[in-house]
């Protein structure tokens, strides 16, 4: 998922405090991406982990590549050489995901990334600016320590608890999607995994079936609620640039 905001709206906090509730051991926080983050992670290195990127915005196009092929197979390969005496031995290398990424853009996204992420505008509204206003006013009035570590604990211990199941979606076929577009195709694709998300989030309050964790439509309601403004502007065929300019028009 990547949160698409304006120079002026851009708001690090907010990856800070993402950062702060996962795992130590489960998270990677990168400024950047680069293919060798991917590619020279090790067999297990992304495996289950969640990713916190700074600027997605300008990632290069063979790390586009390999974050694209990791999201295609679960897996990427790699060859490694390494001196061994008097001679050079090459070793294949399979990094095995999945991976969760997390990341801010300010600017434009290549094509390829918006085709494999989830992306998401920033908020704008005054509403957003006043809470944001009033959260900087708290944060000087001071935090208790032992609150803020406690809502901490209580976050990564509870994702210790999550295991990696399988998940089905018994009622799949009773989706009824758009597909006027090539990009719907993508779109389906984004909100099943956020309904298998939601359900593997939920999985101690989810039924199970053969070992794998059963979603349902409650799974569907979040989804969908991440995703709709999303799909609503996936029909109309314009481009990010294009879409900003009818809505200034718009609301002007």
């Amino acid at each position: 998922c990547i949160r698409k905001s304006s120079p002026r709206a851009c708001d690090p906090t907010a990856l800070d405090a993402m950062a702060s509730l996962v795992p130590p051991e489960d998270l990677l926080r990168l400024p950047r991406l680069t293919a060798w983050s991917l590619l020279g992670a090790g067999e297990d290195g992304l495996r289950n982990k969640v990713l916190i990127l700074d600027e997605a915005a300008s990632m290069k196009p063979e790390a586009l590549n390999a974050l694209r092929l990791l999201h295609q197979r679960g897996a990427l390969s790699t060859s490694q050489t390494r001196p061994e005496g008097s001679s050079v031995r090459t070793k294949t290398v399979e990094v095995q995901g999945p991976l969760a990424m997390f990341g801010e853009a300010v600017g434009e996204l290549d094509e390829g990334l918006e085709a494999i992420c989830l992306t998401m505008d920033a908020d704008d509204s005054p509403e957003q600016t006043g809470r944001i206003l009033e959260a900087q006013r708290q944060k000087r009035e001071g935090i208790d320590p032992e609150e803020r570590d406690m809502i901490t604990t209580l976050h990564r211990n509870a994702q210790r608890l999550l295991e990696p199941l399988p998940v089905t979606i018994p009622f799949a076929d009773r989706i009824q999607f758009p597909g006027t577009t090539v990009r719907h195709r993508q779109e389906q694709e984004a909100l099943l995994r956020l309904v298998e998300a939601s359900a593997l989030a939920h999985q101690w309050q989810r039924l199970r079936n053969k070992g794998a964790i059963v979603a349902n439509e409650a799974d569907f309601g979040i989804a969908v609620g991440l995703l709709g403004p999303s799909i609503a502007r996936a029909s109309d065929d314009l481009s990010p640039s294009a879409r900003e300019v009818l809505d200034l028009i718009q609301f002007k």
